[in-house]
C-alpha cells in the first residue's frame, strides 16, 4: 500500500499532507481514468482532425479543432489535478480542472453550430456559449468553492442550452450526430448522480467513467458531423 501513497503523493514539491490508504486508491483510480482519456483524446483527435482538414473549410476545421482542444484539456487538466493530491499547488490546478469544464462543453457544441447551424440562430448560441465560458473562468478564479449550486446548474444550462430551440437544432443535423449528442447528454447526467453522492465509496472515480461515456459519444457525433 506504500506505494500507492507515494505514487499518488510526490509531486516534487512541499506536501501539505500524506493521504490514507482509502484516500490514495480513490485518487489513484480518478487519475488513471482520466489519465486514460487523455491517451485516448491525442490520437483519436489528431485522427479526427486529419479527417476534419479533408472533408471542412477553414471555419469548420477551426471548430473540430476547438473541440479536440477541449477534450484533451478536460483530461489533461483532471489527470493532473488528481495526481497533484497534497501539494500546495493543488487548488490552482483545481481551478483548472473545474474551468476545464466549461471549455468542453462549448467545444462540443462548437463544430454543430458552425457547420450546421450556421445562421443567426448558431451565432447567437455560439455567442452566448463561449460568453458563458468566460463568466465560468471568473466564478472559479474567485469564487472557487462557494455557492457549488451555481456551478452546477451553470454546467447543466449549457449542456442542454440548445435544447431550448430543439426543433431548429435537430432539423439541421444529421440523424446519427444528434442521436450521439443525446447520448452523450444522457451520460452527463447520470454522472451527475455519481458526482453529488459523496457518500458512496469511489462516486468520483464512477462520475469519471461516465464523463468518458458522454465525451466518446459526443467524439462520436462530431465525427458524423464532419464527414
Amino acid at each position: 500500500m506504500k506505494w500507492i501513497l507515494l505514487l499518488v503523493s510526490w509531486v516534487g514539491a512541499e506536501k501539505e499532507r500524506f493521504l490514507s490508504d482509502k484516500e490514495a486508491i480513490h485518487e489513484l483510480a480518478n487519475w488513471i481514468s482520466h489519465g486514460l482519456g487523455l491517451v485516448f483524446g491525442i490520437p483519436a483527435g489528431l485522427w479526427l482532425l486529419s479527417i476534419a482538414y479533408k472533408t471542412q473549410n477553414l471555419s469548420g476545421f477551426i471548430a473540430c479543432l476547438l473541440f479536440v482542444i477541449a477534450f484533451n484539456l478536460l483530461y489533461a487538466s483532471s489527470s493532473v489535478y488528481h495526481y497533484m493530491v497534497g501539494s500546495p499547488n493543488r487548488k490552482l490546478f483545481r481551478k483548472f480542472d473545474h474551468i476545464s469544464i466549461f471549455f468542453m462543453i462549448a467545444g462540443t457544441y462548437t463544430p454543430f453550430l458552425v457547420i450546421y447551424l450556421n445562421n443567426e440562430v448558431g451565432r447567437l448560441y455560439l455567442m452566448i456559449l463561449w460568453g458563458l465560458v468566460v463568466v465560468g473562468i471568473f466564478y472559479k478564479i474567485f469564487l472557487l468553492g462557494k455557492y457549488r449550486w451555481i456551478s452546477l446548474m451553470l454546467y447543466i444550462f449549457m449542456g442542454w442550452i440548445l435544447f431550448f430551440n430543439f426543433s431548429a437544432f435537430s432539423s439541421s443535423l444529421p440523424a446519427l450526430c444528434l442521436q450521439w449528442i443525446i447520448v452523450g447528454g444522457i451520460f452527463y447526467m447520470l454522472g451527475v448522480v455519481f458526482y453529488v453522492w459523496r457518500k458512496l465509496p469511489f462516486n468520483h472515480f464512477i462520475w469519471h467513467l461516465f464523463v468518458f461515456g458522454g465525451s466518446f459519444s459526443h467524439f462520436i457525433a462530431v465525427y458524423y458531423c464532419i464527414i
